[in-house]
């Protein structure tokens, strides 16, 4: 689970199940638990900002298929784009680079006959000692200037000091 998410029935202020939103230019503020909860589906998020909220700003699951642009947060309990640990079941394009993606503290499998494909610049933060499994097709499209990063969540070298713990980074 994500350490400084709200507890008991705090909600996030925005979830979206199994939808095709669009939301274009939205600030999300001051929220006791995650921004933005994507629960499958395909919407569209351009230009959002979630600052203040005591979980992550972006929170999806493996089954979600969003469009993703322009994505920022800060003041955040950690900030990132949190994704569901399990198994990636359909292909997928992870090219943010303006937050790093974390993985859920437990065991992430791209599926055989699958595809991740992984753009340059992107960071990818697991928990210690949390397998990445490949089954299926893991393509990690980075350059000399924009290298892809897998790292651990207290790695705050590369993407930024994402959990907000300071000096305990590697």
């Amino acid at each position: 689970s994500f350490p400084g998410a709200g507890g008991g029935n705090l909600l996030p202020a925005i979830i979206l199940t199994n939808s095709n939103a669009l939301l274009h230019n939205v600030r999300v503020r001051e929220v006791d638990n995650h921004g933005i909860r994507i629960l499958g589906g395909a919407p569209e998020l351009a230009t959002v900002d979630v600052q203040g909220a005591t979980g992550v700003p972006f929170y999806l699951t493996l089954d979600a298929n969003p469009m993703l642009r322009n994505l920022t947060g800060s003041g955040n309990g950690a900030e990132g784009l949190w994704i569901d640990s399990g198994t990636l079941q359909q292909d997928r394009v992870w090219d943010i680079t303006s937050m790093p993606y974390l993985l859920t503290d437990a065991d992430f499998t791209v599926a055989s006959g699958t595809t991740l494909t992984v753009k340059a610049g992107v960071v990818v933060k697991l928990a210690q000692g949390q397998p990445f499994n490949v089954d299926g097709t893991l393509k990690a499209q980075g350059t000399a200037d924009a290298p892809v990063i897998f790292t651990s969540w207290k790695d705050d070298a590369a993407g930024g000091d994402a959990f907000h713990d300071g000096g305990e980074g590697a």
